[in-house]
């Protein structure tokens, strides 16, 4: 279910206009940017970055050997489209698509033997000492030994060389069972106050795909599908009933088009969501305005019309061996 907002904004697409409800996913995008670039130093165990500048850069080889050269599933790969796509104040039906397809690129990092931060591997010795008081002081290695930890560097051992404080979560034996800083900020449950990038992505693809919206109809591209749509479809049958819509027995264009034009059509939830996929926006429908003249407001009608199969048999009479030419509004009361 899609949260609350309460700004609107409207945004032409396709030549329709959509108001929408501005998205909460962005400030909160925002807010985890911002948490993200403020955390690093001792907090996370690192030196000269913060944890935003090592998810941006997670996945780039630094040097030849380095065992993320030349992958391209990383979130170095991500972080700027992210970015560049969450700058558009409404989701088209390609952009839901994009924002789905990141969600697949983190769950494909996740678990990846090279990529996944649980699976980063450190080479320490298996035991150690420290010997030495003060200046003299140093951490020696007890044997030839040596152990693999996965995750975070910042071991007992490590502290107990160049300083700063362990963490016994963000270290393991084990790939895969770690929960360090870089992999709680991207696929974990958050670090800090934000939740996991990967959460965000998600709130945004649900938020997206469930946000109610109203379009205003200007372009007939699509009239097919706006025709097949129940509530609209009642609404030209019913135009067709008002007399104050026609010249005598002439059914007015311009009087249909300031009557379709005034009027606001809502829709069920079911109807909302098929016209949606239909006109490629993402979100639910929830009411229908239009936006025609007199030629367009006939073309919808005519639309509206011929699908009913007995208007193609109406349409081509013939009388003492001619085809008559029918009036349109002949045609619509077929």
């Amino acid at each position: 279910m899609a949260r609350k907002r309460t700004k609107k904004a409207t945004t032409r697409v396709g030549g329709n206009v959509i108001t929408h409800d501005t998205y909460k996913f962005k400030s909160e995008y925002s807010d985890w940017k911002s948490e993200m670039q403020g955390v690093g130093g001792e907090s996370i165990g690192v030196k000269g970055k913060n944890l935003y500048e090592m998810i941006a850069n997670h996945g780039v080889g630094t040097r030849d050997t380095s065992p993320n050269d030349g992958k391209t599933v990383k979130t170095s790969n991500l972080i700027k489209t992210i970015e560049d796509l969450f700058e558009k104040e409404y989701m088209e039906k390609k952009d839901l698509d994009l924002i789905k397809n990141f969600i697949s690129t983190l769950d494909e990092i996740e678990g990846d033997e090279e990529l996944d931060p649980r699976n980063i591997v450190f080479t320490e010795p298996a035991d150690y000492e420290v010997v030495g008081r003060g200046d003299r002081k140093r951490v020696v290695a007890v044997g030839k030994k040596t152990r693999k930890v996965y995750g975070h560097f910042l071991t007992p051992y490590y502290a107990a060389k160049h300083g700063g404080k362990p963490n016994k979560s963000w270290y393991s034996d084990t790939a895969g069972s770690a929960n360090p800083p870089l992999y709680a900020a991207i696929f974990g449950g958050g670090f800090g106050s934000s939740p996991s990038l990967k959460e965000l992505l998600e709130r945004a693809a649900e938020e997206v795909d469930d946000a109610p919206i109203e379009v205003e109809i200007n372009d007939l591209k699509k009239v097919d599908a706006l025709t097949k749509v129940s509530g609209i479809a009642r609404f030209i049958n019913a135009a067709f009933k008002l007399d104050a819509l026609y010249d005598g027995n002439i059914l007015s264009r311009d009087k249909l088009a300031d009557h379709f034009n005034a009027a606001r059509i809502t829709l069920s939830d079911v109807q909302g969501k098929k016209l949606a996929e239909a006109l490629g926006l993402t979100g639910d429908i929830n009411a229908v305005t239009f936006n025609l003249d007199a030629s367009e407001t006939e073309k919808l009608v005519r639309g509206a019309a011929t699908r009913n199969p007995s208007v193609k048999e109406v349409d081509s009479l013939e009388r003492d061996g001619e085809k008559v030419v029918l009036k349109w509004e002949d045609i619509l009361r077929a």
